[in-house]
């Protein structure tokens, strides 16, 4: 039975989107102040990029997850999707690496896999737990 991990999701992600949702309601309050004439044209614009700045963001928080099944991990980060098959993974190593990858946290796991051994970092809440699934799925295989 497949078994979801949604990602562990770190206090700079929110504070990042907090930060971004500021930076857009302040430049329609400048407009607004700066350029009353001006802000009945650009606020459609505004409204616009608020809500993306919003929507995208959400999107990638509630939708960065792992999902363990029987052969596969399934691995997805808002519209993206990778697919692994856990026959090819040939290791798995914990990883502080920044580096941009479906995974809200810099608690990462690093693993290796296919023939041309290709990596991915994601950051499952419960690490242990999806570490000794994803062993015991591995070790049927």
């Amino acid at each position: 039975m497949p078994r979801y991990y949604p990602s562990r999701i770190d206090w700079w992600i929110y504070a990042s989107i907090g930060l971004a949702i500021v930076a857009i309601i302040g430049s329609g309050v400048t407009v607004w102040i700066v350029e009353p004439n001006a802000a009945s044209t650009a606020l459609p614009i505004i409204v616009t990029a608020a809500i993306a700045a919003i929507a995208v963001p959400l999107m990638l928080l509630r939708g960065t997850g792992y999902t363990l099944e029987p052969t596969r991990l399934l691995i997805q980060s808002g519209p993206l999707k990778w697919v692994v098959p856990l026959a090819e993974i040939h290791s798995i190593a914990p990883t502080r690496n920044p580096l941009s990858s479906p995974a809200l946290s810099l608690d990462r796991l690093l693993i290796t896999y296919g023939p041309d051994r290709k990596q991915i970092m994601i950051s499952p809440e419960d690490k242990a737990g999806f570490l000794r699934e994803l062993e015991a799925l591995r070790g049927t295989l």
